[in-house]
């Protein structure tokens, strides 16, 4: 599935909630897992990330430090 990155807010201390808008839907459940690529000029950064919206909502977000 692919997203496009919508919004970054800071939580709290270096806590931050990152939100993409999805481009195809995407079936999760609360609290899973996902891994999230970052294309770059010489190579692509995989990460894995807990999802803390809900599978209702339009976009996805996770938690980062």
């Amino acid at each position: 599935t692919q997203a496009d990155f919508a919004n970054k807010e800071l939580l709290m201390g270096n806590i931050w909630e990152l939100t993409f808008q999805l481009l195809s839907p995407f079936d999760f459940t609360p609290g899973q897992y996902t891994d999230i690529t970052v294309p770059s000029l010489n190579s692509d950064t995989t990460r894995t990330f807990s999802i803390i919206s809900l599978p209702s909502e339009p976009q996805i977000s996770i938690l980062t430090k």
